[in-house]
């Protein structure tokens, strides 16, 4: 059940919210760094726009997996319909056999444009081929499950989950879109409502088991979920030994949790945290370069044993492993094979840690 949800940064370009969920499973578990699944249902909106370009009524029926079903109920909670992909538009183009669509098919350029920004009324509104509802649903993706950080300590919050969405939303050609989960927990979900969810364990980003061992956690945006749920952990195990780096576009809008970490700095769980907002000054400043502005310090704490735990997009993690690599060369003083050496030996001790999506 939905017991709480408010937003995070009222004002900001992103609406991004909490959500804590109550769970009545006396088995129900999950650690620090796991995720849960939730199975969105799509937009009624959307699915309204839908029926309406293929001439349908809210009483025509679709025969899927030989059992007659209403094409309304499969397009709100059975098929993809906010997202594309390469396989749906190949599978729609052998029965449409659309001229422009074989063309877009044979670009990559511009087919990965396409899939990124549009969604499936765009597909049949732009690539007219396919009339019965049947065809449709026979090219379509089931719907996906997706996974959210969480962002709490079950042994602080018993019987409870919290997450940290951001609402996606875009306009493309005047119309409004919506990502099919994060607006239906954040917008349509009331609280009181029930959801399905799923714990998701992700062994290699959990907590070490030598309580004592440092952290250098690393987040950008949402990414910092885990982190909220490690600190409290780690404030219950009395442990001291942690550094957050955190990025997102503006400080006034986008610090996420403000209070719980001037709480942590002030109490010393958190040893240090550096903050890095790209948009507050006209230079566009990331995690990476503050990891950069202190290296040597950084290069100590990775001396002393600690773990390194990076939460984000890949392009992010990217970056973020690269810089890492020029602090080892340049805070170690050593050539650029060792210090990819010394990323390896940190993978091998199992004090490197990444979930990037």
């Amino acid at each position: 059940s939905i017991t709480n949800k408010y937003q995070l940064n009222e004002g900001s370009h992103a609406a991004t919210f909490h959500i804590e969920l109550s769970v009545e499973d006396p088995d129900f578990f999950y650690q620090p760094g796991d995720s849960v699944s939730i199975v969105p249902q799509n937009p009624q909106q959307l699915v309204a726009l839908l029926m309406k370009q293929m001439a349908c009524t809210p009483e025509t029926s679709v025969e899927w997996n030989g059992i007659n079903f209403k094409l309304a109920d499969l397009l709100k909670s059975k098929f993809e319909i906010t997202a594309l992909s390469r396989g749906v538009l190949e599978r729609y183009q052998l029965l449409a056999q659309n001229k422009q669509l074989g063309q877009l098919l044979c670009d990559e350029k511009q087919l990965h444009h396409y899939v990124k920004n549009h969604d499936v009324l765009d597909l049949i509104t732009d690539f007219p081929g396919i009339k019965k509802p049947g065809e449709l649903i026979s090219v379509l993706r089931k719907i996906q499950p997706r996974l959210y950080s969480i962002a709490s300590s079950l042994k602080k919050h018993p019987g409870e989950i919290h997450l940290l969405i951001r609402q996606v939303c875009f306009t493309v050609n005047g119309r409004e879109r919506e990502g099919a989960c994060s607006c239906y927990v954040s917008q349509w979900l009331e609280t009181g409502s029930k959801i399905d969810i799923q714990v998701v364990p992700n062994a290699q980003f959990h907590l070490p088991k030598d309580q004592n061992s440092p952290l250098i956690m690393i987040a950008a945006g949402t990414g910092v979920a885990p982190f909220r749920a490690f600190l409290e952990e780690r404030e219950l195990q009395k442990n001291t030994g942690n550094w957050l780096f955190f990025g997102e576009k503006n400080r006034q809008h986008d610090l996420f949790y403000s209070e719980e970490w001037a709480q942590w700095l002030a109490n010393r769980c958190l040893n240090r945290m550096d903050l890095a907002f790209s948009r507050d000054q006209e230079e566009k400043i990331y995690v990476q370069h503050k990891i950069m502005t202190h290296g040597k310090t950084f290069f100590d704490w990775l001396e002393q044993g600690a773990h390194v735990y990076i939460c984000g997009s890949i392009k992010m993690g990217n970056e973020v492993k690269e810089t890492i690599q020029q602090v080892i060369e340049i805070a170690g003083d050593l050539p650029e094979a060792s210090a990819v050496r010394y990323l390896e030996k940190l993978k091998a001790e199992g004090r490197w840690h990444l979930d990037v999506y």
